[in-house]
């Protein structure tokens, strides 16, 4: 287990109040008691294309509008 990035968690968790540490163990607790889930996100990203056309399209639509000033 990596000690550094449980440090890293723990002191960004150590400024919560009583109650939210209270709430995210209750929710580490869940996760937990459940069965890993193997929902990934690909229903969210429908598509026939491959990613590297998806890429392409994202950056052939984008829009830059500004201006450079000479200097």
């Amino acid at each position: 287990m990596n000690q550094a990035l449980l440090n890293n968690h723990f002191e960004l968790l150590h400024n919560l109040s009583h109650d939210e540490k209270l709430i995210l163990i209750t929710w580490l607790s869940q996760s937990l008691m459940s069965p890993r889930s193997k929902e990934t996100l690909s229903p969210l990203f429908n598509s026939e294309q491959s990613a590297e056309a998806l890429i392409e399209e994202i950056r052939d639509s984008r829009l830059f509008n500004r201006e450079r000033e000479e200097l």
